[in-house]
């Protein structure tokens, strides 16, 4: 599965984030992978 999120700013992003996922979402991920991408503009071809 992948999850995109699009976020309007860094704030934003760091305050949904926390502090991670809690025990039990933890115990169930088997693999993660986290990259960050800056999207200079986003919109209608």
């Amino acid at each position: 599965m992948r999850v995109c999120e699009r976020w309007e700013n860094e704030e934003q992003l760091l305050a949904f984030r926390g502090s991670g996922p809690s025990g039990a979402q933890q115990a169930a991920v088997v693999a993660a992978r986290a990259e960050r991408f800056v999207v200079v503009r986003a919109g209608e071809p």
